[in-house]
């Protein structure tokens, strides 16, 4: 019993932990204190089990509010600024994929690619869209659930044979069951085969000003400048260099490049089950 007791004092008192730890960074943010404030939400962010899309969203806000107080007229303030906006952009992503349907960092991180033209690999197609808009267990759930209504309407029909005017009703939900359980394991399919995947290989440029060359070389050609914040798909690494695939390229002629790998950062860090 006393063991007990430790235990449950013990719980009680590791879990406000985190709370006032979040409460202390929200009170230096709600003070325009972002830099101590952003320290406080990524000590928190330290701990995979803390990670969540509104500690993403305000570790994104604490970076954006860096970059307008940086923000300047020197090239040294803008690139400071540019700085905190790349990160911002990151973190609005990574809240996304936490959430897809957080309005907040879908409009802030519209805003950002706006204002600094990073590039980013879009949804080619409606089911591409859709199917990133929900993660893969809740894919799973509904089409196991309308596979198994189908099955049961089946039977039903088969080995109970419903009176006369009682069988409309089941073969009407075996139809809506099929057609369902047909879009969500389509829905399925494409996150199992598509972005779930993306998000986890995708790296973010985070320096200032980077560039994608011709070669892995400082003295090679450039193939272009990648503004901070724009996302790349990593092909193979050659010393301090990364190949990778850029945005706006087609199947037939994708657009890539070798750039400096410490100029980059993982879009996703943590463990893939967090998203899926």
């Amino acid at each position: 019993m006393r063991l007990l007791l430790a235990l449950l004092l013990l719980l009680t008192t590791l879990a406000p932990a985190a709370d006032d730890a979040f409460s202390r960074a929200l009170l230096a943010y709600k003070a325009d204190e972002y830099q101590t404030a952003l320290t406080e939400f990524k000590k928190i962010a330290e701990d995979e089990k803390q990670i969540s899309a509104a500690l993403c969203h305000n570790i994104a806000n604490s970076e954006y509010k860096l970059g307008q107080a940086a923000d300047g007229d020197t090239k040294e303030q803008i690139k400071e600024a540019h700085g905190h906006y790349g990160q911002a952009g990151i973190w609005y992503r990574r809240a996304l994929a936490l959430d897809p349907w957080l309005p907040e960092a879908q409009q802030n991180l519209r805003f950002l690619q706006d204002k600094l033209g990073f590039h980013f690999f879009a949804p080619e197609s409606f089911l591409e869209k859709t199917a990133a808009k929900f993660p893969r267990w809740q894919w799973r759930t509904a089409c196991l659930t309308f596979v198994w209504a189908a099955a049961v309407a089946i039977v039903w029909l088969a080995w109970a044979t419903p009176r006369p005017g009682r069988r409309w009703p089941l073969v009407t939900l075996l139809s809506l069951a099929v057609v369902l359980g047909t879009v969500t394991g389509i829905g399925l399919a494409k996150k199992m085969t598509d972005r779930a995947p993306l998000t986890r290989r995708l790296v973010n440029t985070i320096a200032p000003e980077a560039f994608a060359r011709t070669a892995p070389a400082e003295a090679a050609s450039p193939v272009m400048t990648l503004k901070p914040g724009s996302e790349l798909l990593p092909l193979k690494e050659e010393g301090f260099w990364t190949y990778v695939e850029i945005p706006g390229g087609d199947e037939d002629h994708p657009t890539r490049g070798w750039v400096r790998t410490n100029t980059t950062e993982k879009l996703w860090p943590w463990p893939a089950s967090l998203v899926e």
